[in-house]
């Protein structure tokens, strides 16, 4: 199953009584090469921003090898090979100047943002029914045309309609 049929389906069907409103993709992955490998700072900046309001991102990793063995982390983009163990989707949790936390077998694994950079394939947002309003978002405090209009500014694309 991929990241995007996952999240369509707890769309449609949800879990334990809950649905999501919908959900939002990055027009481009951190890793496909159009992000360089020290990370655009307002690429970093609107992550920042875009964790804050929505709590979290699910990034879809093409994991190497030395991370799969290493499942403790940290996990440094220096320290990585090419030769990859597989797809692996991991919710981000946090961040901070040097690091991202993504939850993964069971705990808290770091990764640098170079990592993110060098390995990410597809970035998605994902919000609750209950975290719209009938203006707008209630969480960032904007409306939903500001909603996408914060989106497009850092290369994010709305890919779900949003049905309040």
């Amino acid at each position: 199953m991929t990241v995007r049929a996952g999240l369509q389906f707890a769309m449609d069907t949800g879990f334990a009584g809950h649905k999501l409103g919908g959900f939002y993709r990055s027009l481009y992955a951190p890793g496909d090469g159009q992000w360089h490998k020290d990370v655009h700072a307002m690429a970093r900046a609107g992550l920042y921003r875009l964790l804050c309001g929505f709590g979290g991102a699910s990034v879809a990793l093409d994991l190497p090898y030395r991370a799969w063995s290493n499942p403790t982390g940290p996990w440094r983009a220096a320290d990585m090979d090419s030769q990859s163990a597989g797809g692996h989707c991991v919710p981000i949790t946090g961040y901070d100047q040097s690091w991202i936390y993504c939850m993964t077998w069971g705990q808290v694994v770091a990764m640098d943002w170079a990592f993110l950079a060098s390995f990410s394939r597809e970035l998605y947002f994902a919000y609750a029914q209950d975290w719209l309003t009938p203006t707008g978002s209630a969480d960032l405090n904007l409306s939903m045309p500001e909603v996408s209009d914060t989106f497009a500014m850092y290369g994010i694309s709305e890919i779900m309609p949003v049905v309040p």
